[in-house]
């Protein structure tokens, strides 16, 4: 499978990460996460905010990159994206990353899922 990498890191050079982030969250309400699968992953539990770090990285794994990747493109080492994503999944009480992804989604931790809905333009 191709990395998604260079396409990442265009799209944030180009947008800036704020931007990247909004498209990827509207991307996110376009294609929404089946309610079977959120309904299997089980209730929410009461989670404690996510950090900005956190919700980057998280942000960025729901793009499916890499932990290397998410490294590369935050400019942090390896160790420091896995921590990251563990704090975020003990926060969130997620039994894995996309787990945590899910929860953070539906408790509106990534940033901008919360606001209105904007057109996104073709």
């Amino acid at each position: 499978m191709e990395s998604r990498l260079p396409y990442v890191r265009a799209l944030i050079d180009q947008l800036g990460m704020e931007a990247f982030v909004e498209l990827e969250v509207e991307m996110v309400r376009r294609q929404p996460v089946p309610m079977a699968l959120v309904n299997a992953l089980g209730e929410i539990h009461d989670p404690l905010p996510l950090t900005p770090a956190q919700a980057r990285a998280l942000a960025l794994a729901a793009e499916g990159l890499t932990t290397d990747e998410i490294a590369s493109v935050l400019t942090l080492s390896a160790h420091t994206i896995k921590t990251e994503l563990k704090d975020a999944r003990d926060r969130l009480g997620a039994r894995n990353t996309t787990h945590g992804v899910v929860l953070a989604i539906r408790s509106g931790e990534l940033p901008g899922l919360a606001g209105p809905r904007r057109p996104v333009a073709a």
